[in-house]
């Protein structure tokens, strides 16, 4: 990266990172232990990242995770506010650098009796060990500012390829063939699909039920597919399934019993995704008004106003069905 892209960087808005985060908390109503319960990012360093305080700060590749997190959890581009906040790390270390260099003057009061030559040594000694330094520096700082792109770029081939796993539905498909499941959604870790869609024993049992149903003889029939086998899905919303329709960028998070946390990031407008119906799980939303359901096609009406943070809500059919109809 050019140092003229460096420095747009670091001046796309007189805010600082930890300003900006702080007026969104403000503006939702949240305080620095609502964001500890709900980012298990400790109150005090809340308050560290947002005055910017170095001293109560963690290590920096920790406050880079803490202030992604921070931020995506307020419906902020987590991306963004790293690369910025990045961008003004660098430019107040080059800026104190600087004035170093303007306060360090040569006191040649030191080197009165010295002879000539010692002095000439000395500073072309100097010279050279500046040279060295600055362009290490200057190497250093090079590498900080292309991290984030690098990142950005990976981060934009593995987005164009997920459509062939995951693709939202844009057109008018069968419930069966375009829903997206939250098993899909990176980047929940594999071990914890099963504590959404349950124990793979369960998912085996209900696998089961359509060939029992469709053909008796499936089991000796495994490598041809029958006709009913073709039709049903192995992966579909089921009866009572529960269909989120993301109409605008909302933080979403769901627990189980134990207040575990399966899935924690920001879904985006059009995207559309569904889970189970299982009471024991509970949603949490950031932006209630910009998500609505649907279950067994029914639409159900919006679970709160837009901007409202609603927590707990039961993943229960017939309840959701009950407290949201139209």
């Amino acid at each position: 990266m050019t140092q003229s892209t460096s420095q747009d960087e670091a001046t796309y808005t007189d805010l600082p990172v930890g300003e900006i985060l702080k007026r969104t908390r403000m503006h939702y109503g949240q305080s620095p232990e609502d964001i500890e319960s709900n980012t298990r990012i400790r109150a005090h360093l809340v308050i560290a990242i947002e005055e910017n305080d170095p001293e109560t700060m963690p290590a920096r590749v920790y406050a880079i995770g803490f202030i992604r997190s921070y931020a995506d959890y307020l419906g902020l581009n987590g991306e963004k506010m790293v690369e910025l906040y990045k961008a003004q790390v660098v430019s107040e270390q080059e800026a104190a650098t600087s004035k170093t260099r303007k306060n360090k003057k040569p006191n040649m009061d030191d080197h009165n009796g010295a002879p000539p030559w010692v002095l000439i040594l000395t500073i072309l000694v100097g010279l050279i060990a500046g040279g060295v330094w600055l362009n290490s520096s200057q190497q250093e700082r090079e590498i900080l500012i292309k991290i984030p792109n690098e990142v950005v770029s990976a981060q934009s081939d593995e987005e164009a390829s997920a459509p062939e796993q995951g693709a939202p539905v844009k057109e008018a498909a069968p419930a069966t063939d375009k829903k997206i499941s939250v098993n899909d959604i990176p980047p929940v870790p594999e071990m914890l699909k099963n504590k959404i869609f349950g124990d793979d024993d369960d998912l085996s049992a209900e696998s089961d039920k359509a060939p029992e149903q469709g053909n008796t003889n499936s089991e000796e029939n495994d490598d041809v597919p029958t006709e009913t086998e073709q039709k049903a899905p192995q992966k579909g919303v089921g009866k009572g399934d529960i269909i989120l329709n993301i109409m605008e960028n909302s933080w979403v998070e769901i627990r189980d019993s134990e207040g575990k946390r399966i899935l924690s990031r920001v879904l985006n407008a059009g995207d559309q995704y569904y889970v189970p119906s299982r009471p024991d799980l509970t949603i949490s939303l950031g932006n209630a008004g910009g998500v609505h359901l649907e279950i067994d096609g029914v639409k159900l009406k919006a679970l709160g106003d837009e901007a409202q943070v609603k927590r707990d809500i039961p993943l229960d059919a017939e309840y959701l069905k009950k407290n949201f109809a139209e």
